[in-house]
């Protein structure tokens, strides 16, 4: 759930003008709070989310979402088609592998096999 957050905090800061147009209820375009208030949660949330993480194990994945969420929102990842595509998949990913790893202990030739499809599928679609 925090994952989700930590990235729709920034996807909002990036799209006020279309979120004003196609989504008025959100916090920013209705008025419940100011870009600049999200600007100062979104350090907050992050230091939780390590907190969390480092509890679990999985700080390689969670430096990857952060990355993937500010490459995503602030640089060329929602202009192109094919950057995008690569961030969904990659974002599917990032926080499947995780989980799998919580709950198996390891990843395997069986998980290795089923991200490989998983990916591909995603991908070709």
């Amino acid at each position: 759930m925090i994952t989700a957050y930590s990235f729709d905090l920034m996807n909002q800061l990036t799209g006020v003008e279309e979120d004003k147009i196609n989504k008025p209820h959100r916090p920013i375009p209705s008025g419940l709070c100011t870009p600049k208030q999200i600007e100062r949660r979104i350090p907050y949330v992050w230091l939780i989310h390590l907190f969390l993480i480092y509890i679990i194990g999985g700080m390689l994945w969670l430096t990857i979402w952060i990355i993937y969420s500010v490459v995503c929102n602030f640089w060329v990842g929602d202009q192109k088609w094919y950057i995008k595509t690569l961030c969904a998949n990659v974002s599917t990913l990032v926080v499947t592998i995780p989980l799998w790893i919580f709950i198996n202990g390891d990843i395997g030739p069986m998980a290795i096999t089923w991200f490989t499809v998983f990916f591909n599928i995603l991908v070709y679609l």
